[in-house]
């Protein structure tokens, strides 16, 4: 049986060199579970640095190198590409993709750093039948299924609230001392707050509100960063969830404490937990939260293997990712309804959203680098 050849745009972390990682599970990149996959093969590799080019094609034995997107997709006859990018070139990329006949995309996250982007890519991949998926990655985890499936069979009753954060040692954004942004998209609630806002939907479905709170910083001599990024969204199940997206800690963590009328769920990278109602040991006519055993999953599925027999299937069945381009929109809109509600000093904000350029950049824009914390 023939394989599907596969193309990679970016090849750094993500794409191959996180495989190095002696602790981590593995496969743990785009190049990795490709090797991974027998109905998968990757013959072509794209980046803009040459020793890094270099360096992955003798890393995976892949001999077509191009330090150019457009001649590899010009040149190669590719079935799969994935774009592990910076997010400002993810819009670009893959519409060229699409257009260049591409069957199917892994797309990096987040999808785009604008809804203007992201619409444009959802409206080329459907205009060229090609299936677009996003790397958030929980989606294909075990673990996050179990955690859904033992909410919708009312393990912990109701679902109400989810408090969440990702917390990390690096700054959203910095200054040049020239006062001009650099690495704008690199957000803290960008960068990892997409998997944070994606496993909100995955887990209460559509939201309708947002409300939002943007934290400026001087962090050194000239330079400045927006340090923290808070946020409130209501959804359509009437679930509320509050989130923190911040950096300047001396550690990674991302968690969603999942609440519901009868117990609670704790999970992710370093949590998985659940707690029941129970009768208090502590106070007559009492009941609190008592830990159970968290249910292990019938199966443990690697995530990125996941990604990659994902776009398979959508393939060749022509049906969506459980990724898909629209689900990656949503996250980024509700990314978009925190730093617009921070733009309008913490107004509440309906979602759809009507505002669809990056409010983000308003924000840089119109403020600037201030001479002192400020909240926006």
């Amino acid at each position: 049986m023939a394989k599907y050849k596969a193309g990679i745009i970016g090849c750094g972390r993500v794409a191959g060199l996180l495989e190095h990682d002696k602790l981590r599970g593995h496969p743990c990149t785009h190049a990795g579970a490709y090797t991974a996959v027998d109905k998968t093969e990757i013959v072509a590799g794209c980046d803009i640095n040459e020793d890094r080019l270099r360096q992955f094609g003798e890393e995976w034995g892949v001999n077509a190198l191009y330090k150019d997107y457009r001649k590899m997709l010009e040149q190669e006859d590719l079935d799969i590409v994935s774009i592990a990018t910076w997010g400002d070139t993810h819009a670009e990329i893959t519409i060229a993709a699409a257009e260049a006949g591409v069957a199917g995309i892994i797309c990096e996250k987040p999808i785009a750093l604008s809804l203007i982007e992201a619409d444009k890519m959802i409206e080329t991949v459907e205009r060229c039948n090609t299936r677009l998926v996003i790397n958030h990655e929980r989606r294909w985890s075990s673990n996050y299924h179990k955690a859904r499936e033992l909410i919708e069979e009312g393990e912990i009753g109701e679902l109400k609230l989810i408090n969440a954060n990702t917390l990390g040692g690096g700054y959203g954004c910095v200054w040049n001392r020239d006062s001009s942004p650099v690495m704008l998209e690199d957000y803290t609630l960008v960068r990892d707050g997409t998997h944070l806002m994606d496993m909100l939907t995955f887990f209460a479905g559509e939201p309708d509100w947002a409300v939002g709170f943007v934290e400026m910083e001087r962090w050194d001599e000239g330079v400045f960063v927006p340090d923290v990024a808070h946020g409130i969204i209501h959804f359509e199940s009437g679930v509320m969830a509050s989130v923190e997206a911040s950096g300047g800690r001396g550690y990674f963590n991302f968690e969603l404490d999942i609440q519901g009328t009868r117990g609670r769920i704790l999970i992710g990278n370093e949590a998985l937990a659940m707690w029941k109602t129970d009768v208090s040991p502590r106070y007559e006519g009492f009941w609190e939260l008592a830990e159970r055993p968290f249910p292990a999953p019938e199966e443990q599925r690697n995530i990125f293997v996941g990604g990659v027999e994902d776009v398979i299937k959508c393939i060749e069945t022509g049906k969506e990712s459980i990724s898909n381009g629209n689900e990656a929109r949503l996250a980024l809109e509700m990314i978009m309804g925190i730093y617009e509600s921070a733009r309008q000093c913490g107004a509440k904000v309906e979602i759809p959203l009507t505002v669809r350029s990056s409010p983000i950049k308003t924000i840089v824009n119109t403020f600037g680098p201030p001479k002192e914390t400020r909240f926006l």
